[in-house]
Formats: C-alpha cells, sequence, structure tokens
C-alpha cells in the first residue's frame, strides 16, 4: 500500500520507469534581438525568455491459529505503515503511525471523533510577496484551521476520514487572502493475511507549490490509491499498490509571465511494490520499486516516464534513534530528446538521536526531481539537509533550534550545437526558534520565529525574510 500526504514543493508523481517514446524532434531558436527561446512541438510552439524469531503458523483448525493470525496482521499492519511513509516520494517529514483512537475526544459506538481548532502563525510577514527590494511589502497574517477527524469501525477493518479547512487572513494585502480546503478519505481491511487499503485526497489551495514559485497561485491536487498486501511470516511482508494523481492550476494564475496552468497541469500513473522485514521491534528494513507515467495536458515536451528503486529503514519512536531513512537510484526519461535525462541517487531521510533524556537532535535530507515552470529549464534537482535540536524544559515547556538548505539544480533543453544541460541555480536558507508548552491537557501554544533568505545565479530572484508569530491548537 502507498500512502502519502499531498505536501507541496514534493513529485507527487511516484517513481520512475526508463521506456522512452519516440517523440517529434523539438528545434530551437534564439533570436539574437530579445534573447528568445522556441521550441516548436507538434502541439503547439512554446517560447520564453532565456533565463523477534520466526515461529511456524499452528494448524487453522486450532484457536492459536486465530491468536497468531491477529498477532501477524498487527505486525504486518505496522510494518506496511512505514513502508507506506518511506515511499513518499521526497517527504522529509515522515512520522510514525499512530492510531488516532487512542486519542480520540468523542466515541460514538464504534465511531470515534476528534475536533480540532488550530490558529496558526498570529504575527509578522515581513516579505509577503517575497520581493528583492530594499522596502518590501509587510503585513499581520493569521491563519485559523477547524479540524475534523473520524475513524470509524475497528483497527481490523476501518474508515478514516480528515477534513481541514484553512482560513488565511492577510491585513492589508487583501489578494492574499484565500481559504484552503483539503480532505483524506481512506479504508483498510485485515483478512488473515490479506489486507486491502485504499484511499482517496483532495486539496483545493492557494499556499506556494515550493520556494521556486512565490505566487500564491489557486491550485487542486487530486490523488487516488489504493493496494493489497500479503504477510508471509510475522517478519517479512510484500504489498503491491497504484497510485493516480493529477494537479490543476486555475488558468488565470500567471507567475513570471508564465501561465502556470500551461507548464505545470498534468497527471500521473503510478504502480509499485515492495517487500519489508521486521528485524526488530523497533528496526523494520524495506525494499521498494515503483514506475510512473507523466503526462502534461499542454506542454507535452515535458511528458516523462520514470523508474525509482529504494531501499530503507524505519526506526521506532522509543528507539535511541528514530525516524526513517531511505536511499535509491532513479532513472528519469523524459520523451522528447531536447530535454536532458537524469539517473542518479535520490533518497529522503528524517531521523532524530535522543542524546538525552530531555533532549534530541533531528536531520532531514532529501533528493529527488521535480518540474520546473520554465520552459527552457523544464525541471531540477533538489537536494535537501537540515538539522535541529529540541530541549524539553519543566513545566511542559520546550525549545527548538533549526536550520535547513535546500538547492534547486536546474537542468535546461539541449541545443543542437551545445549539449551542455546544466542550468541555474537556485539556494534557499531556511532558520527558525520555537518556544511552546503544553497549557492543560487540551491546548498547546508555540512562538516561532522563521528567517528565509533566497539566493540564485540571477540576481532578481533573490530575497530575505523574516517571519514570527504564535500558533495554538485546541482540541474539544
Amino acid at each position: 500500500m502507498r500512502v502519502e500526504r499531498l505536501v507541496r514543493g514534493e513529485s507527487h508523481s511516484g517513481v520512475i520507469s526508463a521506456t522512452r517514446c519516440q517523440h517529434a524532434r523539438e528545434s530551437l531558436s534564439q533570436t539574437e534581438h530579445d534573447a528568445m527561446w522556441c521550441v516548436s512541438h507538434e502541439n503547439g510552439v512554446f517560447c520564453s525568455q532565456a533565463p523477534t524469531a520466526v515461529t511456524r503458523a499452528p494448524q487453522p483448525v486450532t484457536p492459536g491459529y486465530r491468536r497468531s493470525g491477529r498477532r501477524w496482521g498487527r505486525v504486518f499492519v505496522y510494518a506496511l505503515l512505514a513502508a507506506a511513509m518511506l515511499e513518499t516520494n521526497g517527504g522529509t517529514a515522515l512520522a510514525q503511525a499512530v492510531d488516532p483512537r487512542t486519542s480520540a475526544r468523542l466515541r460514538l459506538g464504534s465511531v470515534y471523533v476528534t475536533p480540532t481548532l488550530e490558529v496558526r502563525n498570529i504575527g509578522v510577514d515581513t516579505n509577503v510577496y517575497n520581493q528583492n527590494v530594499e522596502e518590501p511589502v509587510k503585513d499581520f497574517v493569521l491563519t485559523a484551521v477547524p479540524i475534523f477527524e473520524a475513524v470509524i469501525g475497528p483497527p481490523a477493518a476501518g474508515l478514516s476520514i480528515r477534513s481541514e479547512t484553512q482560513l488565511v487572513y492577510f491585513a492589508n494585502q487583501v489578494s492574499e487572502r484565500s481559504v484552503n480546503e483539503l480532505l483524506t478519505v481512506s479504508a483498510r481491511g485485515r483478512f488473515g493475511r490479506v489486507s486491502p487499503s485504499a484511499s482517496l485526497d483532495y486539496m483545493n489551495t492557494r499556499e506556494r507549490l515550493s520556494f521556486e514559485i512565490d505566487a500564491r497561485a489557486r491550485h487542486v491536487e487530486s490523488r487516488g490509491a489504493a493496494g493489497v498486501s500479503f504477510a508471509f511470516t510475522p517478519k517479512v511482508s510484500a504489498d503491491v499498490h497504484s497510485e493516480v494523481w493529477q494537479m490543476k492550476f486555475n488558468g488565470d494564475e500567471v507567475f513570471d509571465n508564465y501561465g502556470l496552468a500551461a507548464q505545470l497541469n498534468r497527471k500521473s500513473l503510478a504502480v509499485g511494490g515492495g517487500m519489508s522485514y521486521r528485524a526488530t521491534p523497533l528496526t523494520t528494513f524495506l525494499v521498494l520499486s515503483d514506475i510512473s507515467r507523466i503526462r502534461f495536458d499542454e506542454a507535452s515536451f515535458r511528458d516523462t516516464d520514470t523508474h525509482e528503486t529504494t531501499v530503507g529503514v524505519a526506526l521506532n519512536t522509543r528507539a535511541l534513534i528514530s525516524g526513517t531513512a531511505r536511499i535509491g537510484y532513479q532513472l528519469f526519461s523524459p520523451l522528447d530528446s531536447s530535454v536532458p535525462e537524469f539517473n542518479g541517487v535520490v533518497g529522503a531521510a528524517s531521523v532524530s538521536y535522543r542524546l538525552r533524556p530531555s533532549t534530541s537532535i533531528g536531520f532531514t535530507f532529501d533528493r529527488r526531481t521535480d518540474f520546473s515552470y520554465i520552459i527552457v529549464e523544464p525541471y531540477y534537482v533538489l537536494k535537501s539537509y537540515g538539522v535541529s535540536v529540541r530541549r524539553q524544559l519543566p513545566d511542559q515547556w520546550f525549545v527548538e533550534l533549526k536550520a535547513a538548505r535546500t538547492a534547486h539544480n536546474y537542468l535546461r533543453l539541449l541545443r543542437p550545437d551545445d549539449d551542455t544541460k546544466e542550468g541555474h541555480e537556485e539556494r534557499l536558507f531556511d532558520s527558525g526558534f520555537s518556544l511552546g508548552s503544553a497549557v492543560g491537557t487540551r491546548t498547546r501554544m508555540t512562538f516561532d520565529v522563521g528567517y528565509l533568505n533566497r539566493n540564485s545565479d540571477f540576481d532578481e530572484r533573490g530575497y530575505s525574510g523574516l517571519r514570527f508569530g504564535l500558533s495554538m491548537v485546541y482540541s474539544f
């Protein structure tokens, strides 16, 4: 089963196949007057400015089989959840699965309900539009987020629903206000050693897609996934899964003179499978492989097939070192010969080391490919790493320091007279400080300060900004 959150800036297309189709060859021309790049294609012309031990199962007729079957099912579900989390393509915040029934506020028979209200980022954004000017636009911001979670049925066969509405408010910049909707519905069953699952995700948002695009552009992401897993033994399991994912920008969304719908609207179909081995109660090893087919609505010269295989490990939160990590190899094969290929190492990690009972050190890593809105540089390789230190203080207070560096290395279209594929590079430095506390049993409050700085080979793309504010989470 493949489960992944719809995280902005991530490649939701999954992993990749090395198939390559024969396409109409594109021709490039560059006029001396305005340095305009033009790509002629069968679907039109695109132009742009250059830029424990294993035990044998008892016989089915004995009561012990049922007990063992339930134990196998639980072991497998835990391993499968870890596999699904590792499988997210580029997910940097990979967490251990927690049964929402344990924290539900209301119970009606077999229905567990948890309503929550979050108020995020009550504070100031000193650079609302990520401008490279001496006096950028600043504003007071606030985001209210009512969340509704419901789980229906027992853990062996249940339905989960999560709805989140983000009410984003800017005091003066009215154009930046928005209402964002996120909805997830998932179902899971367990029949002996076989566990089928399915999920649907929908997101309609104006949140920035990544640090590449500064505009808060309305776009919709939808995903449907299904899979089935089989537990061979209490330690070894396998799964197969498939996923359909789609992204659509509104037709009037423009950034840097590019129509985002024309350049980035696309669909992907991914299929794959994996194996997991539970070496100890705290450690699970995984092997995952996926192929995907990515097709664009208009910019068909970007169409790509991909294939990715990774190995990984999931470490339980009770371990001294906890978290998840994976690394592997990706074949990124565009169908058009003018778009360069990428064959290289990819992976992601989010691990934490408990230095002392009250102190932990975290590390994150991410390397993957993703598509760019720029025509002459159709995609980039993302490389990111970060560190954090968290200290638990008396009276349920905590303090955290963190810093991360992310780089986009762009690859450009190949020209007949120049086979150089390296494009420009952009780098983002993100640092922050958090001080928080639990107020009673239902409320958490956090004060955050964040600093962002982007550098680019193009000077006009650089900017810096400070954001600070108070956040609160209240569970009814």
